[in-house]
């Protein structure tokens, strides 16, 4: 591991045991052992992650699923993690969508507020029924007198409208769309139910695939962990390519400068003004700055192309973290369970609570030693700013070579404040 990748993940700790966001905002409180490696890999090799659930495609038809996985398919078009989260028969206490207790006499599909519905049976919409705030219910009727309801959704569609299967009804409002279907004599069917009657084109559904909630847990632990990285790798590439571009330029005046001194000290050394070892210091000082030169324009190309692919990885990764987020937070999972079954796996295992304790010691340990020598720097680099400014306003000094040194100064101020 070079020793930029060792400064991001060393940084990167700190920040975490810190409780430090790298964002400047709170992030989910979380026991500090959550980003220890080998407890990241012990979690992972006992409980696994989520496992994705297989794309699926659909036309809109005119042919009517025949099962409730079929339904859920048709969902995971537009969320491939749909499930469903409450199933006929469950009972229901009195709350904000009903003044009695009672069974649940449909199928809750759990979904993420926004992603799309679709329906499941053609026909044509004959109700929209506003159920609670931005929430509302609305009814298809097919050919045979059966009706299905879609609840909890805003509504994309306005009654007299004809559906198909696969057609958009509507997006989920907050975290699940609730189907119930009515046969045409208005009794409630339990069309995912085993032994139990159902119209044409409905019949018992068999078991689901359902993530454990450990695997879930695991998951959002694994994402949340590639996003704080790379969330610091950014920051520090960011910061890399303001230095490579003030020290580049520092380095071309630096370099114009020795070369008309060069110049010069031939002309003194034919004319026998200086001697030639001092002619030779030059040359020594400007074939040094060549060097730097070309490696700061190579740095100066090769930074934003490496910003570049840290951003690109970074929006995948958070594309991965609201994913992994939605499905454990739509299974019941908090934050703070997955930081209690970090501790309890931790709590469990004295060899992995030893590994822990030497790992936030050692940590501890380096961030005083870096603490420490970034202060010893960052008292040097002031001194020298001090001394830069007087020769600047003197006339003495390009401008690039103040500034240099104050973005020296900020890289220095920067990385011990993620070290408090």
């Amino acid at each position: 591991m070079n020793k930029y990748c060792k400064f991001v993940a060393s940084t990167l700790i700190t920040l975490i045991l810190s409780g430090l966001s790298t964002s400047g905002q709170a992030q989910p409180k979380a026991a500090s052992s959550t980003q220890v490696p080998e407890v990241v890999k012990a979690l992972k090799d006992k409980y696994g992650t989520p496992q994705p659930l297989p794309a699926v495609t659909y036309s809109v038809s005119a042919t009517p699923v025949t099962t409730l996985n079929q339904l859920v398919d048709l969902q995971r078009i537009s969320f491939p993690e749909a499930w469903v989260s409450s199933t006929f028969y469950e009972p229901r206490s009195v709350s904000i969508y009903r003044r009695h207790a009672g069974l649940h006499l449909g199928y809750d599909i759990a979904m993420p507020a926004g992603a799309e519905v679709r329906v499941g049976w053609p026909g044509r919409v004959v109700s929209i029924a506003p159920w609670y705030t931005n929430q509302w219910g609305v009814t298809v009727l097919s050919g045979n007198g059966t009706e299905v309801t879609y609840g909890h959704i805003v509504p994309s569609v306005k009654v007299g409208d004809v559906l198909n299967t696969g057609s958009v009804v509507g997006v989920v409002s907050l975290d699940h769309v609730d189907v119930k279907m009515r046969d045409a004599n208005g009794n409630y069917v339990p069309f995912g139910e085993t032994g139990q009657s159902a119209p044409s084109g409905a019949f018992a559904a068999s078991a689901l695939p359902v993530n454990s909630r450990e695997s879930l847990m695991v998951g959002w632990l694994v994402a949340q962990n590639a996003v704080d990285t790379l969330e610091v790798e950014l920051e520090m590439r960011q910061r890399e390519q303001k230095t490579a571009d003030l020290n580049r330029e520092r380095l071309e005046n630096r370099y114009a400068t020795l070369h008309r001194q060069e110049v010069q000290m031939d002309k003194f050394l034919e004319e026998g003004l200086v001697a030639r070892v001092e002619v030779e210091k030059v040359r020594r000082d400007l074939s040094g700055v060549r060097t730097n030169l070309l490696a700061a324009k190579k740095t100066q190309k090769d930074v934003p192309e490496q910003i570049a692919k840290v951003k690109e990885q970074l929006s995948k990764a958070q594309a991965r973290l609201k994913a992994a987020k939605q499905e454990a937070v739509t299974a019941g999972i908090t934050w703070d369970e997955v930081s209690a079954l970090v501790n309890k796996e931790v709590a469990g295992d004295r060899k992995l609570a030893k590994t822990v304790q030497d790992y936030k010691k050692d940590q501890t340990d380096h961030s005083a030693e870096r603490r420490a020598q970034l202060k010893k720097d960052l008292k040097a680099q002031q001194a020298k700013l001090e001394e830069y400014q007087k020769l600047y306003e003197a006339g003495g000094l390009p401008r690039k070579e103040l500034e240099a040194v104050q973005q020296q100064i900020d890289n220095i101020n920067f990385e011990l404040q993620t070290l408090k």
